[in-house]
C-alpha cells in the first residue's frame, strides 16, 4: 500500500490515501465489557447444532465496534483472526 499510496494523489493529498481508519465508538450506554460478554454468548451460540441466526446477527451488529477497535490498536497475526 505504501508505495502505491506515494504514485497517486497530487500536492497535500498524496500519499494519504491509505491510512488506517480510527476504530468507531462503542455503542451509546454499552461499555466494552457488555460488549465482551454479547461477544462470548454470541460463541456458544454458534456452538449449537442449530444457532439463533436473528441473535447472531444482532451481536454482531452491537459488537462491530469491539472487534474493529481490537483490529486496529492491537493488529493480531491474520492467522489469529480466522
Amino acid at each position: 500500500l505504501e508505495v502505491n499510496s506515494e504514485k497517486r494523489g497530487a500536492g497535500d493529498t498524496r500519499g494519504k490515501r491509505n491510512k488506517v481508519k480510527k476504530p468507531r465508538h462503542l455503542p451509546q450506554g454499552r461499555d466494552s465489557r457488555s460488549l465482551e460478554e454479547d461477544r462470548e454468548k454470541m460463541v456458544q451460540e454458534m456452538k449449537k447444532t442449530t444457532p439463533n441466526l436473528a441473535y447472531i446477527d444482532d451481536a454482531m451488529n452491537a459488537t462491530y465496534a469491539l472487534r474493529r477497535q481490537e483490529i486496529v490498536e492491537e493488529e493480531p497475526p491474520v492467522a489469529e483472526m480466522r
